[in-house]
């Protein structure tokens, strides 16, 4: 339910100049959220918080931005696992195993550049609620599941920690949508935390752009398949 974190050379090779700035830079840039999230980057469309998780080297992320389509659309999106390697950057592939009365069962694998294949099985949990003013929240929440789903593949690495969730609350009569996005996850491992941590957070401004990019298909739009 989400995009891998996009590691290229460029990105790699910054890595060693950050390590010693990016607490730095966070303590300058960071504001108290509140429930132990700060805050590390705004723009205009789009903020991110992160907070630390107990037992783990690895942020939890969350970004909050406006989306310019109803609630609806943006689950059609979510919901459209197939269509998945159109739009998300390194999806190679994205598998529907078993759907549930309340979520489903998906597959992922990634290949990104240099670092290697990853994959992984979720279950993904889907809630709603409907608002005194007739609109509709909708969440979408995952982790990993390894009981069903295909088997590990030579060559590919299995990911372990990948929790998160979608939550999509109308705006605006529903015509917006703000957007929570939730994520933690270490890729599969195999490099630092700190370069863990700062890949997912370039990562989130480019899941939003594919989400606002994708939404304005009209498929998605034809029907609401949500009520």
């Amino acid at each position: 339910m989400h995009q891998f974190p996009r590691f290229d050379a460029y990105a790699l090779n910054r890595f060693a100049r950050l390590t010693l700035t990016l607490s730095c830079f966070l303590a300058l840039v960071g504001s108290s959220t509140g429930a132990d999230w700060t805050k590390i980057n705004s723009s205009e469309d789009l903020t991110i918080y992160s907070k630390d998780r107990p037992g783990s080297s690895i942020k939890e992320l969350r970004a909050v931005g406006l989306v310019e389509a109803p609630s609806w659309e943006i689950l059609n999106v979510l919901n459209e696992v197939a269509d998945y390697p159109d739009f998300m950057p390194y999806t190679t592939k994205a598998q529907l195993v078993e759907r549930r009365p309340h979520g489903a069962i998906i597959y992922f694998r990634w290949d990104p550049p240099l670092i290697g294949a990853r994959d992984v099985t979720v279950e993904v949990t889907r809630n709603s609620n409907k608002r005194t003013d007739g609109q509709t929240n909708y969440q979408l929440s995952w982790e990993p599941i390894t009981t069903i789903g295909p088997a590990p593949s030579p060559g590919v690495i299995r990911i372990t920690l990948d929790e998160g969730s979608w939550r999509l609350e109308p705006t605006e009569d529903g015509k917006r949508t703000t957007v929570t996005y939730d994520l933690l996850t270490d890729g599969g491992g195999g490099l630092p935390a700190f370069a863990i941590n700062l890949a997912n957070r370039q990562s989130v401004n480019e899941l939003f752009q594919a989400i606002r990019k994708q939404v304005t298909l009209p498929k998605y739009s034809q029907k609401n398949l949500q009520e």
